[in-house]
């Protein structure tokens, strides 16, 4: 698949796309964080939501394995939030929410509206972050976002064409809550950690074992929604949640480096 940006450069929340580093037994690498699973005082944590590939296959230009060109990814978070080991549970958490979207993220130019600004976190063991894809209301538009802009109304929207180019078009427009769970030991926010994140998700594998070729047209488009190629398009989701990645931010420039790919702090989960 082959992807068409402006500047295929690194998001700003930093939603990084991310990629799926494999360590030499085929398994991701997950750092299982030391430490205690008290929450003290508070630190001003930055995070950036970027994209990335794991296929390592682009130079300048992005390509995806199955041959699709994609000329716009965008995504609308509604909330984040970190949860420590106490209050580590398959539900939503309730109560404080660290950064209150909603976020416009385009993908392909790794862009936040509006920027994701750091938030005071207490310092402790986490386990997870919760996550939400939100519809964006036209009563709620962040600067940067234009009235009758196509994302109005979605919680995610993508376009490209296929191999032979044929165009097609996913939309998502329900809430949709997903998480980024470590697995072990979690993970550490503060003196005793760290202090700057990115969200990365890894772009070559959102088409994973979605066959374009078997989708109806409408008009002479692929329209994949809740309402055209509903199979289609659960495989879609499937594939963005699990593509996301935590990495610490080793070098603070909101920008997913070869080097921070290593330890998965965090992998996404439905």
């Amino acid at each position: 698949m082959k992807i068409q940006a402006k500047t295929f450069r690194f998001l700003t929340i930093s939603t990084v796309l991310v990629s799926c580093l494999l360590g030499c037994d085929g398994r991701e690498e997950i750092n299982l964080a030391n430490g205690g699973s008290e929450v003290g005082n508070p630190n001003r944590v930055a995070l950036s939501v970027v994209s990335y590939d794991s296929s390592l296959s682009r130079v300048g230009t992005h390509y995806l394995l199955s041959g699709l060109s994609i000329i716009e990814a965008r995504i609308v978070l509604g909330s984040i939030q970190f949860r420590s080991m106490e209050s580590c549970t398959d539900q939503p958490g309730e109560g404080r929410i660290d950064f209150n979207g909603p976020f416009v993220i385009d993908l392909l130019s790794n862009r936040s509206f509006p920027e994701i600004e750091s938030a005071d976190i207490p310092e402790g063991t986490y386990c997870k972050i919760d996550l939400r894809f939100d519809e964006l209301s036209q009563n709620d538009l962040p600067e940067g976002v234009s009235k009758g802009d196509p994302i109005i109304g979605q919680s995610l929207l993508i376009r490209g064409s296929r191999s032979d180019g044929i165009p097609f078009v996913v939309q998502i427009k329900k809430k949709d809550p997903f998480k980024l769970k470590n697995q072990g030991l979690g993970f550490q926010v503060g003196s005793e950690g760290f202090l700057d994140f990115l969200i990365a998700f890894d772009l070559s594998v959102w088409f994973t074992e979605v066959d374009l070729a078997t989708a109806d047209l409408t008009s002479g488009t692929i329209i994949i929604d809740q309402n055209h190629n509903q199979s289609l398009l659960s495989k879609i989701r499937r594939n963005i949640k699990l593509s996301a990645r935590l990495f610490q931010d080793l070098n603070e420039n909101r920008q997913l480096e070869t080097d921070e790919q290593i330890e998965v702090l965090a992998q996404g989960l439905e």
